[in-house]
């Protein structure tokens, strides 16, 4: 999981104890406190996901771009099988 989705959920839970608080005290700028604290927790939250996605869609990336230079093609270098059958040939010869 990603620091910042921990962050939001974490900002999210307080916000909405702050809520609950203000609305039992009867303490309203509190309550718009809270509220404010859980959409700040939200959009820390989804910010979070969305680089979360965009780092593993570029691990993802990355890793199958490994695959395609791990295995290099060399032009020019005769296989083994085709310079066994070129030494065979030319000693029958």
């Amino acid at each position: 999981m990603n620091r910042d989705i921990v962050q939001g959920n974490w900002k999210q839970f307080k916000g909405k104890v702050q809520v609950r608080w203000g609305m039992l005290i009867g303490d309203y700028l509190r309550v718009i406190s809270g509220r404010s604290a859980q959409l700040a927790g939200e959009r820390q939250q989804a910010y979070g996901i969305i680089l979360s996605k965009t780092l593993g869609s570029a691990k993802k990336i990355r890793y199958s771009a490994d695959s395609f230079s791990s295995n290099p093609i060399t032009v020019g270098t005769p296989s083994p099988k085709a310079s066994a059958a070129a030494v065979h040939t030319h000693e029958t010869l």
